[in-house]
Parts: C-alpha cells; sequence; structure tokens
C-alpha cells in the first residue's frame, strides 16, 4: 500500500517529487488522466491522491503567474456553447477537505467576493462562488478562502498558506477569450486544469480523498498557449517546491 501517491499529467510534473511520496504520470487530458489515475490507484492502493502541476488562471481571479492554490472542487466545462450535458452526467467534483486544509495551511478566513465570510456560504449547488475581486491586504499571506467554514484552525500549521479555488476542467486548453469568459461565468472557477475533473471524479469512484496543488503557468484566453511555454518550467517547479513543503 502507497501512503500518498502523487500524480501528474506528463512527467516533467512530477520530476522532483523525491522520495517522501510515490509519483506517476497518468496522462495528458481528461480521458487519458481519468483511465490512468484509475490504473495508478488499482496498482498502488493509496492511502491519498495528491494531484500537481500548471494551471491557467481565469481573468479576474486575483492570480499571478507563479501563484500557487489548492483546488476543492473541479467542474467539468466545455469550451463548445452547443454541447449540453445530460443531468445524469456528475459535473461536479469535491476534494477530501482535510486533505485540503493540510495542503492550504490555512490560517486567515478568505472573503467571498460578495462580501460574505466562508461559513456564510451555502452549501448548495446552485450557491456558486467565484474569482476574487477582494484587495490583498499588504501584512497577510496570500491564501484562498476558510476551507472548513467553522472559523477553527486546530492543528494548522501557521504559516503562509495557499489560495483555496474552484478549477473547471475542459477538453482542452482555453485559448479564445469569450470562451474563457463563458466558463468562468458559468462555472464560478478560478483556474482552468485539464486533468482535475477527471482525476477527482476516478478518486471518488475508488474511495481515496484527492485535492490538488497547482501552479499559475498561464491566463485562460488567447495567448494561453504562448505563456504556458515560456513559464511551464518554473510553475511546474513551484508546484514541486509547495508539494516539498507539506509532505
Amino acid at each position: 500500500m502507497t501512503r500518498t501517491l502523487v500524480a501528474g499529467a506528463y512527467a516533467p510534473e512530477i520530476v522532483g517529487v523525491g522520495t517522501s511520496a510515490r509519483a506517476v504520470a497518468i496522462g495528458i487530458g481528461p480521458i487519458e488522466a481519468a483511465a490512468g489515475m484509475a490504473a495508478a490507484i488499482a496498482a498502488e492502493a493509496p492511502e491519498r491522491v495528491i494531484l500537481i502541476g500548471t494551471c491557467g488562471a481565469f481573468h479576474g481571479a486575483g492570480l499571478a503567474i507563479g501563484d500557487v492554490v489548492v483546488v476543492e472542487e473541479a467542474v467539468m466545462a466545455s469550451a463548445a456553447p452547443w454541447i449540453e450535458v445530460p443531468g445524469a452526467v456528475p459535473r461536479r467534483a469535491a476534494a477530501d477537505p482535510e486533505l485540503v486544509r493540510n495542503l492550504a495551511r490555512i490560517i486567515h478566513p478568505w472573503t467571498e467576493p460578495d462580501g460574505l465570510d466562508a461559513s456564510s456560504r451555502r452549501s448548495d449547488e446552485g450557491a456558486g462562488w467565484g474569482p476574487a475581486t477582494e484587495e490583498r491586504r499588504t501584512d497577510a499571506p496570500r491564501i484562498g478562502r476558510q476551507a472548513t467554514g467553522t472559523g477553527e484552525y486546530s492543528g494548522l500549521a501557521e504559516t503562509t498558506g495557499y489560495r483555496v479555488v474552484r478549477a473547471a476542467s475542459c477538453e482542452g486548453i482555453t485559448v479564445d477569450d469569450q470562451a474563457a469568459q463563458r466558463i468562468a461565468s458559468d462555472t464560478r472557477a478560478h483556474v482552468e486544469h485539464m486533468e482535475c475533473f477527471a482525476v477527482f471524479r476516478a478518486c471518488a469512484r475508488a474511495g481515496v480523498p484527492v485535492a490538488a496543488l497547482l501552479a499559475v503557468a498561464n491566463h485562460v484566453g488567447e495567448g494561453a498557449r504562448k505563456e504556458w511555454q515560456v513559464h511551464a518550467k518554473s510553475a511546474e517547479q513551484a508546484a514541486i517546491l509547495a508539494l516539498g513543503r507539506v509532505l
């Protein structure tokens, strides 16, 4: 049995994980990632899975290239507006709350875009929450919303925390500004990551706790591909360094 299994879409994202955890490349894109994650779970029987890699930040999410985020929920999305997903198909997949807290090291509550604190967020699917618009305090770490919603931080290390976000997973990388704006509006997501939803669903089906630790390599939209090519390597290293701090 493997205690912690670190998953990345392809080999460069997991280089440098070290000996503290088993690492595996599961495949690029949602279909390959789902199949690869299921196979890895069957082979390794992990106690938990941490997905690492790079992501794109939606404009208005308050994220910069190089920022590290922890994904607590992944939403299936599509850049094609004419595609209708049947109601019986799962469209949301949640990370394990305790694993999210341990990865994020959250020490301050998040302020919702509408001014509500995290404890007042409704739990039903219809109450979306979107990219942060609050101004960051200069004396506070760059962090995300409170993962527990309880106001309690027992057992959390008092270190600079990482933003806790929602990810949209599409069939590919969104390289159109209008499509990016529509996806962000529809899903209320902060970042885009192709494989996140597939990995979360594979882990949910297997009963394995999962969360994602990602670093921003680009902004979602027309310039996404060029930005990713420039910043992918440094973002991959940022995710690896962040992982090393919490393993």
